[in-house]
């Protein structure tokens, strides 16, 4: 029997079959069993869609020719004290991306993205180990995550022991895209509360095919909207049922963030141009 064993993880299709059924962490770390193992998942188209380093296509459905008004959405409310109200919209989503998976989170992490189409949408690793940018509070237009003070980098899984090693520039994290399909359009919204006004910018952030948005982006453009320039708080909008995300920042104008906060961010990090308006 060991040998017939044997001979079935020789063959490269078949092995393919079988690491194609593991959840998505464990084929992940299936590429440390051996040689044979890791050069099979590196190269595997339907491996690398089950982790979320190569698209899968997006569905044929046709674009809608007349877009709804911009909707008005719950007002972004800041926690920390302002000296007036301040009640600004979301944007608006611009396309849609597949539903996220419901159920428990650990029911979410025992799923193959891939095999499963329920749990299709965002990548469920990335759900669990940077939760404040992922939600699966869904309603029937759009979900968001609550809103994050940046003192929440303190509550991340790579806050822990293992945070230079999570931060690495070569992290796999880091190429993995947030959803699949992968999204191709994102909304930067930027608000800042100066003392008697409060301003409101919003760009459109394009990314190259077939790849997309990456959580190495997303982590990056948020340290850097919010790390480095006077902190403030951050929540993400996912359109439920299309291919776009919009990242919200809500900042004072006196605001200043610790330079511990400084660990937080890659090493990988080159910054992100935006072309604000003017």
């Amino acid at each position: 029997m060991a040998n017939h064993e044997h001979h079935v993880l020789q063959i490269p299709e078949l092995l393919e079959l079988i690491l194609a059924q593991l959840p998505m962490r464990d084929l992940l770390l299936a590429q440390r069993v051996c040689r044979r193992f890791n050069n099979l998942i590196q190269t595997s188209i339907v491996l690398q869609q089950a982790l979320f380093f190569r698209p899968l296509p997006k569905p044929a459905t046709p674009e809608p020719t007349n877009r709804p008004k911009r909707p008005t959405w719950p007002p972004f409310e800041p926690s920390f004290s302002l000296p007036f109200p301040v009640s600004l919209p979301f944007p608006p989503p611009i396309s849609n991306i597949p539903a996220a998976a419901t159920g428990s989170r650990k029911q979410q992490q025992q799923k193959n993205p891939f095999l499963d189409p329920e749990s299709a949408g965002q990548n469920p690793l990335l759900v669990a180990a940077f939760p404040p940018w992922f939600s699966r509070n869904m309603s029937d237009l759009s979900y968001t995550t609550d809103q994050c003070h940046f003192s929440r980098f303190k509550d991340l899984p790579l806050a822990g022991a293992r945070r230079d090693a999570f931060l690495r520039p070569e992290a796999s994290w880091r190429l993995m895209m947030v959803t699949q399909p992968p999204i191709s359009v994102m909304s930067v919204v930027r608000i800042t509360v100066h003392t008697r006004m409060t301003t409101y910018e919003e760009v459109e952030v394009r990314f190259p095919a077939p790849i997309g948005l990456t959580m190495g982006v997303l982590y990056d453009l948020t340290c850097q909207l919010v790390l480095y320039q006077n902190g403030g708080e951050f929540r993400v909008q996912w359109s439920k049922d299309g291919g776009h995300v919009s990242l919200i920042v809500m900042r004072t104008a006196s605001g200043v963030v610790g330079k511990e906060y400084m660990n937080y961010i890659s090493r990988a990090y080159e910054g992100v141009s935006l072309d604000w308006p003017s």
